[in-house]
């Protein structure tokens, strides 16, 4: 019976030992997979800042496209307001040599007038001449008949 006792007593003991060996491998188990949680959680937090810098550098990417954007349409409209200029300046032009014309044809005008108003002047000078020379004539006409009368 004692061989019987010893013998169990062997097989408990290897049995015990069988099972420390598992506890270990067990234990090994649930520390490796503690690291490789921690290890997830790890990479979960460095994921998460990745994705947040990526939003951000989203942000920004939609922010300098809206100032592209409005930069674009500003340069649109400086476009536009060259092309009005361009056309502002050519009607300018235009109304300059307008003017320069006008201004001509009124400085001949007035010199065809000017020139006019001395030959009207220089004909109503003659004309005031021969008016006094016929106003003399008739003034010695009528010295003349009022004496040939006299002698009458």
């Amino acid at each position: 019976e004692k061989d019987a006792l010893i013998s169990q007593l062997a097989e408990e003991k290897e049995t015990i030992s069988q099972l420390e060996a598992e506890k270990e491998k067990l234990s090994q188990f649930v520390v490796e997979k503690e690291v490789l949680i921690s290890q997830l959680e790890a990479e979960k937090e460095t994921q998460t800042l990745q994705l947040m810098t990526e939003k951000e550098t989203i942000s920004q990417l939609t922010s300098e496209k809206e100032t592209i954007l409005q930069f674009m349409a500003e340069k649109e409209t400086i476009s536009q307001l060259a092309a009005e200029k361009e056309t502002l300046t050519l009607q300018l032009v235009t109304e300059k040599e307008t003017r320069s014309q006008l201004t001509a044809e009124k400085e001949t005008l007035i010199s065809q007038l000017t020139t006019e108003k001395e030959t009207l002047i220089s004909q109503l000078a003659a004309e005031k001449e021969t008016i006094l020379q016929l106003t003399t004539e008739k003034e010695t006409i009528s010295q003349l008949t009022a004496e040939k009368e006299a002698l009458i």
